[in-house]
């Protein structure tokens, strides 16, 4: 069963996650463009989506790696098969260039807090229009999609609640908060692409995408649940921690 598994889950992530990078390279790397708001608009989010795709993506280039593993069981563990060294190096991906907690720190503190979600709801309403096109058989995607949304702006009316009274209650689900937003991106990235394949000529092709993106939908995104979860329950400091000093 963990044969099956993994692969299936790591080709789940990797799919919608290259989609995601595509959409980052593409607002770092078209150029500056002649329309001053569009330009500045692109640069947000950039700013925003950097620490989210840095930290999402490790987390999971890990996880996808320790599961080849463990495929394997003790041979997997040995340097003769070679995953242990693949494992290594992707752990390393959670440290460097900022660990995956400043990263989430980093997100929360500097890109969500100081406009008030502003740069985030901008990309959630995207999310909310790009449902809505989810029609016919892609009804229940959108649904999916739906309901990812109105999670995050639940999460994200918590946080900037907190905010207003003090940024450090905020910490211990900054790793949450970041890990939620970073499923709901694969929530859209599937509804693309399931909507994408509706006008490509490989039916077959488009069979298999929309296959993923409805799994991906119904299954692993209630991953993110979990994470949405803790931000709504936002938990209070340790008592010795409450009390300094």
């Amino acid at each position: 069963m963990i044969a099956k598994a993994a692969p299936c889950r790591m080709g789940m992530f990797t799919r919608p996650q290259a989609s995601l990078l595509r959409i980052r390279h593409s607002l770092m790397e078209d150029g500056p463009h002649p329309d001053i708001e569009r330009r500045d608009g692109a640069s947000r989010r950039s700013a925003l989506l950097t620490p989210v795709l840095k930290a999402f993506l490790t987390h999971h280039g890990f996880h996808g790696t320790s599961a080849a593993l463990q495929v394997l069981g003790g041979y997997g563990y040995v340097r003769e098969y070679g995953i242990e060294q693949h494992l290594r190096d992707a752990r390393i991906t959670m440290i460097y260039e900022g660990t995956n907690e400043i990263q989430a720190v980093d997100f929360l503190m500097r890109k969500v807090l100081p406009d008030r979600g502003g740069a985030l709801q901008e990309l959630l309403s995207e999310f909310e229009a790009s449902a809505s096109q989810c029609e016919g058989e892609l009804a229940p995607l959108g649904m999916a999609l739906g309901r990812a949304y109105a999670q995050a702006q639940k999460g994200l009316a918590v946080v900037l609640q907190a905010g207003e009274e003090g940024g450090e209650a905020m910490l211990p689900v900054a790793d949450d908060f970041l890990m939620g937003v970073g499923y709901t991106l694969m929530a859209w990235a599937w509804c693309r692409i399931a909507t994408a394949a509706r006008d490509l000529e490989d039916r077959e092709l488009a069979a298999q995408k929309l296959m993923l993106a409805r799994f991906g939908l119904s299954s692993l995104i209630h991953d993110g649940s979990y994470h949405w979860e803790k931000v709504r329950h936002l938990c209070s400091p340790l008592p010795w921690l409450a009390h300094k000093g």
